[in-house]
C-alpha cells in the first residue's frame, strides 16, 4: 500500500508521463524506470530515492499488468521497443494505459 503524500502524488505523475511516452512514442525513460521496466529490482531499489522506493511494488504491478508484453522484462526489450514503431500497439494502449495507471494508483492510496 502506498502511503500518499504530495511527494508521492508527484512521483507518480511524473513516472505516469514517461510510461505513457515510453509506451505509446519510445522514448526510453531514466535509468531507474529502465530498471523497473528490464525486471533489475536490485538496480531499481539502488537507483531509488525514498518517495521512489515506496511506489515501486504499484509500479512494478503496473507493468505486470496493463503493459504490452513485449515492452518489458529486459533491457534488449526496452531498446527494441524504443527502436521500433509500434503505432498498431501504442494507439491501442495510449488511452488505456493512461487510465490504468491513474486507477492503479488511486487503488493503492
Amino acid at each position: 500500500m502506498i502511503h500518499r503524500t504530495p511527494s508521492t502524488d508527484a512521483h507518480w505523475e511524473k513516472f505516469k508521463e514517461a510510461y505513457v511516452r515510453y509506451v505509446v512514442y519510445g522514448v526510453i525513460p531514466g535509468h531507474f524506470l529502465q530498471a523497473v521496466l528490464a525486471n533489475d529490482l536490485f538496480d531499481a531499489h539502488c537507483r531509488a530515492d525514498n518517495t521512489s522506493a515506496g511506489i515501486l511494488t504499484a509500479l512494478v504491478r503496473l507493468i505486470h499488468n496493463e503493459f504490452p508484453s513485449q515492452c518489458h522484462g529486459s533491457r534488449k526489450a526496452i531498446k527494441e521497443w524504443g527502436d521500433v514503431a509500434h503505432e498498431d500497439v501504442r494507439a491501442d494502449f495510449e488511452f488505456n494505459i493512461k487510465s490504468a495507471i491513474l486507477t492503479n494508483y488511486d487503488n493503492e492510496g
